[in-house]
């Protein structure tokens, strides 16, 4: 990035390691390139060990190319003769704090000689160590890692990475770490900080104001518990704060990890959040129709979203005059906008929820004296349209299926294997029927499906 700032982007190796995500190789170079194109990885990380992931890494490191390339594993000489041969550069780890020399039956200083030992062992046979990790540095000794860091400067690592690995050190702790450990060497830090106290990006943070460039991050957050920082929010933080960085591609990028992984963004979620930059108070409402940045932080064109006002029983005439521009309706007369708002107060109030796009046309109509089927037809974004599809298949081809609608599917949201008549059960949103009937068109084609049978929903209850 021209900012300085380099993502080491951790997807799809820390990301691997969230309960139920499993990308197939092929998946894994549909996200690296969306990362690599997008401008929101310069590095990206993968596992490495014997046997499968040894292989899927040399098809990673021949699609992308070593300079873009890390392999993760221990440090260990046995990882380090089976990542010697897969074509890229490594990152290695060690457990640093008290806790985890314990399990290892290590001393402080063995481990020292250890991180040497095994950063010669690479040198030796020919291996670039770009990355080495110390585990748990948050809850280890300070004096341990300022030696460590020499040592690791000494061999002529790219960066250290100092990992808050069960997310425990809060923003201002973490900062002075770094700090400490920067004054005694000169090797790069790279900052690596786990979620489990929602500090993962304040300390991420608190890194760059202590001078940290190199950051490791994964789309969605995905990772070990409750995942690391999450690209989406460093990126965004980073443009907030007037760096150079490019994430109008950040909501498609998102969408690929989502359709991947299985793992979707939590409706509140910063950024890739549905409710993002949704505004349903009438106040609200009426000060975004003056001045958006009112009540957003930033526009949400440049995270590649759109803005959506809501309409309920809290709406003010300024919701309703956004909706209508959506139908490209511009002027209404004060007493039938003042009706028509009521008309949408009440509703929401009698059914305690907010108003759907079928039960506004529906209201509008009336109010406005139009065919309901004529305001649809005005509308100028489009509607959001969400099916239910009940899928039945062949003895045997539950799991392959789910796989195939998973991976061809984007709009696919959940799919759940039930009992009954069918075998899978999945839902789809997108923007309009047309769309819908094309990606059910899409689930029948694929081999293994008998029948399918659609339901589109209508409205969501609480």
């Amino acid at each position: 990035m021209a900012s300085g700032i380099e993502f080491w982007d951790s997807t799809l190796r820390e990301g691997e390691q969230q309960q139920g995500v499993h990308f197939s190789l092929e998946e894994k170079k549909e996200i690296g390139s969306a990362l690599f194109e997008s401008g929101l990885a310069q590095t990206l990380e993968i596992h490495c060990y014997e046997g499968y992931t040894s292989m899927e890494a040399r098809e990673l490191a021949k699609e992308f190319g070593p300079d873009r390339v890390v392999l993760h594993h221990r440090s260990l000489a046995s990882d380090i003769e089976v990542s010697r041969h897969c074509g890229a550069p490594i990152a290695m780890y060690l457990g640093v704090s008290d806790i985890h020399l314990a399990t290892m039956n290590l001393t402080r200083e063995a481990a020292l000689k250890k991180i040497e030992e095994d950063l010669r062992y690479a040198a030796e046979v020919g291996v670039r160590v770009r990355k080495y990790t110390l585990e748990d540095a948050t809850r280890a000794d300070a004096s341990l890692l300022r030696e460590a860091a020499k040592r690791v400067e000494a061999a002529g690592v790219e960066a250290l990475c100092i990992a808050d690995t069960v997310g425990s050190a809060f923003p201002d702790e973490y900062g002075r770490l770094i700090e400490a450990v920067r004054k005694g060497s000169g090797v790069q830090i790279l900052a690596h900080c786990h979620n489990d106290l929602g500090l993962a990006l304040a300390n991420c943070l608190s890194a760059y104001q202590a001078g940290v460039r190199k950051f490791n991050v994964s789309v969605l957050g995905l990772g070990e518990r409750c995942g690391i920082t999450r690209t989406e929010d460093l990126a965004t933080a980073f443009r907030k704060m007037g760096l150079d960085i490019k994430t109008e591609a950040l909501r498609d990028v998102c969408e690929t990890v989502a359709k991947f992984s299985g793992i979707r963004p939590n409706p509140h979620d910063p950024v890739v959040g549905e409710n993002a930059f949704s505004h349903k108070a009438g106040v609200h409402a009426r000060k975004i129709l003056e001045n958006p940045s009112a009540y957003e932080p930033y526009s949400p064109e440049i995270v590649g979203r759109s803005r959506n006002v809501i309409l309920s029983g809290l709406s003010g005439k300024s919701n309703v005059l956004i909706k209508l521009k959506e139908y490209g309706i511009t002027e209404i007369r004060e007493d039938v906008l003042t009706r028509l708002t009521e008309e949408i107060r009440k509703r929401a109030y009698d059914s305690r929820y907010d108003i759907s796009e079928s039960e506004f046309e529906e209201i509008a109509s009336k109010v406005l004296n139009v065919r309901e089927v004529d305001l649809a037809r005005r509308r100028k974004t489009p509607r959001s349209t969400e099916v239910v599809v009940f899928v039945d298949v062949k003895p045997d081809h539950t799991a392959k299926v789910a796989r195939s609608i998973r991976k061809e599917i984007r709009e696919a949201g959940s799919i759940a294997e039930i009992t009954g008549e069918f075998d899978l059960l999945v839902n789809i949103k997108t923007g309009s029927i047309s769309l819908a009937d094309h990606y059910v068109d899409r689930i029948r084609a694929i081999d293994g499906v008998d029948r399918t049978l659609t339901s589109f929903v209508l409205k969501r209850w609480r």
